[in-house]
């Protein structure tokens, strides 16, 4: 029974794994002046300047699927649930005590062209970028579908940037890389 082992251990390791993924995560509509930032793990992290402050918005949340496939055979499949809550996280200059006091009068949130009023906006302490900052946080819920489309409309009345619209949409992927110990590369995303 050793040596069986050690031949399976040798096919494996000669002919190679795949891990096949799929899914969909969220992305920023080119028609937007918001500069994209570079991210580590999030699916969207862009900017704009508001009066004498950056503003940031970054979408931590994506939906994926990876069949790992030894000897390109599938055999283990690993799945993300499908994303029916979404939180979209700001950070800027007093965003805080602005979102506070004027919570749902500050946004307004348009899905797929229709305005939405089921969201909320809360405000938390968080360290997104290795300092403490009070942030903003819209919550809200989507279908289950794909193929979303998400204007985030920023009322100009409490916060004036040079951008107060920005759409994110959700696109899918599918790619296949090399397993690796620890797990594979990400998509080209």
């Amino acid at each position: 029974m050793g040596k069986f082992k050690i031949y399976l251990l040798l096919i494996f390791i000669l002919t190679g794994c795949a891990d096949y993924k799929w899914g969909s995560r969220w992305k920023v509509s080119e028609n937007t002046n918001w500069t994209n930032l570079p991210r580590s793990y999030q699916s969207v992290l862009t900017q704009t300047q508001c009066h004498d402050s950056p503003l940031t918005l970054s979408i931590n949340k994506y939906h994926g699927n990876t069949i790992i496939a030894p000897l390109f055979i599938p055999l283990f499949i690993s799945t993300s649930p499908s994303q029916t809550k979404l939180k979209i996280s700001m950070d800027a200059e007093n965003i805080d005590k602005l979102c506070a006091q004027y919570k749902k009068d500050m946004f307004e949130i348009i899905l797929n062209g229709n305005n939405i009023d089921d969201f909320n906006v809360t405000t938390g302490t968080f360290i997104p970028y290795g300092k403490l900052s009070n942030m903003c946080f819209i919550n809200l819920n989507i279908p289950q579908d794909d193929n979303h489309i998400i204007q985030i409309r920023i009322n100009k009345n409490f916060l004036n940037c040079d951008s107060n619209v920005l759409e994110i949409h959700e696109s899918s992927y599918f790619c296949i890389k090399a397993t690796k110990f620890g797990g594979s590369d990400y998509c080209g995303y």
